[in-house]
């Protein structure tokens, strides 16, 4: 009762901390810039003996004691530095120093291994970003690299001009924070792989299209077929969900898809087979609570908030975790033949290729086209077709040929010059083209896919020993649509999915 009336009347005492050490009652005093330790008399709870602690002490220093020595934590000059002094127990003045550790904040630190387009350094290195934030996810696209900070912002390094900026690109290695309008708290960002787009999720519900969006993936209603060659944006509030609450997004090169706080599942851009032409939304999942989804080159994965996990998309590498019946009818769920993978090599196609006329053909070896990822100058009749360690730019190996284009890499049948439709006898592809050669040949946008789709069946068909023309063009060009896959046996609910290009 004494203590606390000497408290609340001490009217000297801004700040007041209390210690018994050593059978002492100990008072922190600070006075102006000057803080003190005093003895406090035990019976009459008035201040006894004043010690000053340090002359160099802060005023924002904090007092502690371990039972013997008296000590406290102050910060110093240095940023993110504190110092932490202990001094022996109060006899006479002044108190003698037992003890003195300088301490650093630690930060969390993310390091990169590899390199992309615009940063080639091939060695790991920790990233610097130069913000006063900690990093909580980085993800890079086929131009630009994002970072998500603990604060909210979005950080980005790489080619400034893909994201709608009009300056220069900062130096390699140095972050740049993403101007969002009005300033919004991010909470989720996606960006696909090789993705030319990334979404930012904000704490309101909200979702911001950064980036070039090709193929309506910004959720324009117009589409993104309008502009031929369609220019990058600064981040923008996607108006077609204005009136949602989106909470979680992903991304793949061409399409977007967000999660709604009610469970609902939209997609926006080429991989859209299945969803509501009018809303986005995916139809057949209407009535399934969504919690997450995830986007791979030509396939999606959706968690629900039960545990389960639903597949739709491309499936011709087992990807969906659905499987073909390879004897009798054609699976009940095949319900499109133009698929989301043609699609999406015609897309590759366009922005990748020279244009016609601008090729630039090369008479030396034989090269790994970088569309159809053939011999440049045999195809699938190479003698070396098949084998898995050929990458596109490197040579076939097949010895002397035509190389292709040198600039953009393609063969002269993915570039459609000096090689129609009616000279595919001479790359072993005549059996698969026969319909597209009677009913096609003048229309030449299908050429174009029967064309590429005649060199996939037929890759496919060689990696593929035992199954029937049929059975293989069928598992290669239908998009399933969205159906439950089954993961445990067990009935154990899934608790998280992730997806790569062509896996699960």
């Amino acid at each position: 009762m004494k203590l606390t009336t000497f408290l609340n009347q001490g009217k000297s005492l801004q700040h007041i901390k209390t210690n018994i050490q050593n059978g002492k009652l100990l008072c922190k005093w600070d006075r102006g810039s000057s803080p003190s330790l005093c003895v406090i008399n035990r019976t009459t709870l008035s201040p006894e003996n004043t010690f000053g602690i340090d002359g160099n002490a802060s005023p924002h220093s904090l007092l502690f004691g371990d039972g013997e020595n008296i000590g406290y934590i102050s910060p110093t000059k240095e940023e993110d530095s504190f110092v932490i002094r202990t001094f022996s127990p109060i006899s006479s003045p002044p108190m003698s120093l037992v003890n003195e550790v300088p301490l650093k904040l630690t930060r969390k630190c993310m390091d990169v291994m590899g390199s992309t387009l615009f940063d080639f350094t091939y060695e790991k290195r920790t990233v610097v970003t130069g913000a006063d934030e900690d990093s909580l996810v980085m993800m890079s696209g086929k131009e630009f690299s994002l970072i998500r900070t603990v604060g909210g912002k979005v950080l980005y390094q790489g080619k400034a001009a893909s994201l709608g900026i009009k300056q220069s690109n900062p130096p390699n290695g140095r972050w740049s924070e993403l101007a969002i309008t009005k300033s919004p708290k991010i909470v989720h960002i996606s960006l696909g792989h090789d993705g030319l787009h990334a979404l930012l999720v904000a704490e309101d519900g909200s979702v911001f299209f950064v980036g070039t969006a090709r193929r309506g993936e910004d959720g324009d209603a117009s589409g993104g077929k309008a502009r031929r060659q369609p220019k990058p944006s600064k981040p923008r509030k996607m108006s077609r969900l204005e009136s949602k609450f989106v909470v979680t997004s992903s991304c793949n090169s061409g399409t977007s898809a967000v999660v709604t706080r009610d469970g609902e599942l939209f997609m926006f851009g080429k991989d859209t087979n299945h969803c509501d032409s009018t809303t986005g939304m995916v139809n057949e999942l209407r009535d399934i609570q969504v919690a997450q989804v995830c986007l791979g080159k030509a396939h999606a994965v959706v968690l629900s908030t039960k545990g389960s996990v639903y597949t739709f998309g491309i499936n011709n590498k087992g990807q969906c975790g659905r499987d073909f019946t390879t004897q009798g009818p054609a699976p009940r769920d095949v319900t499109s033949t133009i698929t989301m993978a043609e699609d999406e090599e015609e897309t590759e196609v366009d922005d990748n290729l020279c244009a016609p006329g601008k090729h630039k053909w090369v008479q030396e070896v034989c090269m790994i086209c970088s569309v159809c990822r053939e011999c440049t100058g045999y195809g699938v009749s190479c003698v070396n077709s098949g084998r898995k360690d050929r990458n596109p730019g490197m040579p076939c190996g097949c010895g002397a040929g035509d190389s292709g284009c040198s600039v953009c890499g393609a063969c002269r049948v993915c570039a459609e010059e000096k090689m129609g439709i009616n000279e595919l006898d001479d790359r072993g592809l005549l059996d698969v083209m026969q319909a597209g050669k009677r009913g096609e040949a003048g229309n030449k946008k299908n050429a174009k896919l029967h064309l590429r789709q005649a060199q996939k069946i037929a890759i496919e068909k060689k990696m593929r020993e035992g199954v029937n023309e049929g059975e293989a063009e069928i598992t290669k060009v239908v998009s399933l649509p969205p159906a439950e896959t089954v993961i445990d046996n067990s009935g154990s609910p899934a608790i998280q999915i992730a997806v790569g290009l062509h896996h699960t």
